[in-house]
């Protein structure tokens, strides 16, 4: 018995370190409903909510996402009341508290598609419930995450827990990748075929990341040059 109860804690364990292999992750959190017009305090304690939710999740999706999004609400709060705000200004309060280093994704940018619905029930009570769909299978690990600002506002996620021989090699990989788009644009090749030769994990406009760590090329190159393993 003990065995199989060790079996279970790290199949548990699993499950909150990495995305689901079938791709699919949902997510059932009871929360009230804030909008995006509503008091502060409401978002501040709604992005709780969420954030007791995701937190235990070591991961963050950074590849393209498909979400689905169903609320559970009663029937009068959503008719008969202004209590629950609509659809269109609950999304962005939602999609803000799960982008982020507490999130579960990066930014809401990853989101590609996007559904959304309410179903009545009879608690008075809220739920969502969130299904999310990985398009492009890619994910970053929360601990150790950091942002490098690669080219222009362009930035790239590093694992700051790899050693720092394992740093250099894919960071002089990263910067190769992106001297050789810029070598192909200045040939007159077209976006997506320079871009081809950049590393598969998606790049991040400097303005999408808030909230995480990020230092530049050069900061970063002394960092992993300077520090002993």
């Amino acid at each position: 018995m003990p065995e199989e109860d060790d079996t279970d804690l790290e199949l548990l364990k699993n499950f909150f370190e990495e995305p689901p292999i079938g791709g699919e992750l949902w997510l059932s959190i009871d929360a009230p409903t804030p909008s995006l017009q509503g008091k502060k305090v409401a978002r501040v304690l709604f992005e709780e909510k969420i954030h007791e939710v995701t937190r235990k999740y070591q991961y963050l999706f950074s590849g393209d996402i498909s979400l689905d999004i169903t609320l559970q609400v009663h029937q009068s709060n959503r008719c008969e009341s202004d209590a629950s705000p609509d659809l269109d200004n609950f999304l962005k309060p939602l999609l803000d508290s799960l982008s982020g280093p507490d999130g579960i994704m990066i930014d809401d940018c990853q989101v590609r598609t996007l559904s959304i619905n309410w179903i009545s029930w009879v608690r008075e009570d809220t739920r969502i419930e969130l299904l999310f769909r990985v398009i492009d299978d890619e994910y970053v690990k929360k601990q150790g995450l950091l942002f490098v600002q690669i080219e222009g506002p362009l930035c790239m996620p590093v694992d700051t827990t790899l050693s720092l021989e394992v740093q250099r090699i894919l960071f002089s990989a990263m910067q190769s990748s992106f001297e050789s788009r810029r070598h192909l644009v200045d040939l007159e090749c077209d976006y997506y075929s320079s871009s081809s030769v950049l590393p598969i994990q998606r790049r991040y406009h400097r303005t999408r990341i808030n909230g995480f760590p990020v230092k530049s090329v050069q900061e970063y190159s002394q960092q992993i040059s300077h520090t002993q393993d």
